[in-house]
């Protein structure tokens, strides 16, 4: 079962933050008089009259401890002339719901459900995460490569080396280069 909340019962800047259409599945106030809400697009974070959304294929890592949420949101540093889009993770965040809710099952649900592969390359003096993620609103697969802590891209070698492991990764059922069109504009 699908529960969608009403605009009405939102914080005001999350009401005005909200894409046409976009609806709020869960919704809790949180540590630090903030608010956290979910769409199927990503994790609203609310304070006072500001309203960002995480989008879910940018969330490295969501894991529920102790009560708390615990994210490790990536930042897009450069995409290749192939789409490859490389990440770079910044420090994790917690945030402490008020209550028991299930909005931490849909964040969990959501980023588990944007990956469809994910692989670890160790390359020399670096290394690097290869994802196949699915992105709310578009078709088909993106690869992201989330880079370990201190990798540098531009290693002689390393963009032939990923190429190779998304090669070997990719689902024989997808088509390779399919259309990517933004299904929501």
């Amino acid at each position: 079962m699908r529960l969608r909340l009403k605009r009405a019962s939102m914080p005001p800047a999350l009401r005005a933050a909200l894409a046409p259409g976009e609806e709020v599945t869960a919704a809790v106030p949180a540590d630090s008089g903030l608010s956290l809400a979910a769409s199927r697009f990503g994790l609203w974070i609310v304070s006072g009259d500001d309203a960002e959304r995480i989008d879910w294929h940018v969330v490295s890592k969501a894991r529920l401890a102790e009560g708390a949420l615990h994210l490790t949101i990536a930042d897009e540093v450069a995409t290749w002339a192939d789409s490859t889009v490389l990440l770079r993770d910044r420090e994790p965040r917690t945030f402490r719901p008020e209550h028991a809710t299930r909005l931490t099952d849909v964040v969990h649900r959501r980023v588990r459900a944007s990956v469809a592969a994910s692989r670890h390359m160790d390359w020399p003096g670096a290394g690097c995460w290869v994802v196949l993620r699915r992105i709310a609103g578009l078709d088909g697969l993106t690869v992201q490569v989330r880079l370990d802590h201190g990798t540098d891209p531009a290693l002689a070698g390393f963009a032939e080396a990923v190429s190779a492991v998304v090669d070997q990764m990719w689902p024989e059922q997808v088509p390779r280069h399919a259309d990517r069109t933004d299904l929501d504009e």
